[in-house]
């Protein structure tokens, strides 16, 4: 089994601050926050350490989709990348910007959704409680198109992991990294093969 990645001073203060305002948040949303939950933030750090130790990411831009505090984005940062976030919730973009100007991390965030209007997956959005049709299209916001991120994370919720991977397939190119935190599953690594097709990584033979 790979050791685990050791945790820079830096990230262990952004993820205790992280949790607190996060605990507030939902403290003050009655425990519930539209669809808001956080991931795993140390399995993502050593997820993306062993993947830039490998030099497996193509490039250096990352994108997180449905980013809430914006975590993941800021430790995408840490680890060098030109790290953006979107989010459907105004009040959660904000509260990533003040973290991420609070620890000196660059992560840009814009509120929106992350399934432009072309998507196949767009047809069925009604049905996500977490969407909303009429948001604007985050990645037109970031000016930035779908195919141009190298890496992609998400954390979706039970049962519709299939929209952000319908949303990756149709749009990213070839070689792209889509990372994915799913209940019951951990972290998982895909890369988008010239077929279209997404080939599962073996993190425990990286880094």
């Amino acid at each position: 089994m790979t050791e685990p990645t050791p945790i820079p001073e830096l990230l262990e203060e952004l993820f205790t601050e992280a949790d607190l305002r996060i605990a507030d948040y939902m403290k003050a949303n009655d425990g519930e926050a539209d669809g808001f939950v956080a991931s795993d933030f140390v399995a993502v750090h050593e997820t993306l350490a062993r993947l830039v130790a490998a030099g497996i990411p193509l490039g250096g831009s990352f994108c997180e989709w449905g980013s809430g505090f914006g975590v993941v984005a800021m430790i995408a940062n840490h680890h060098g990348f030109d790290a953006h976030g979107i989010e459907l919730q105004g009040d959660l973009v904000e509260a990533a910007e003040e973290l991420s100007n609070d620890f000196d991390l660059e992560a840009i965030f814009v509120a929106g959704t992350f399934i432009p209007p072309e998507a196949k997956a767009r047809e069925q959005a009604d049905r996500f409680l977490w969407d909303d049709t009429g948001a604007a299209d985050g990645h037109e916001a970031l000016g930035v198109e779908i195919g141009e991120w190298d890496v992609v994370f998400a954390y979706p919720w039970p049962g519709e992991a299939w929209v952000v991977e319908s949303v990756f397939e149709q749009g990213a190119a070839s070689g792209a990294l889509l990372i994915t935190y799913e209940d019951g599953q951990g972290v998982r690594v895909r890369e988008k093969m010239e077929s279209g097709e997404l080939r599962e990584l073996d993190m425990e033979k990286q880094g």
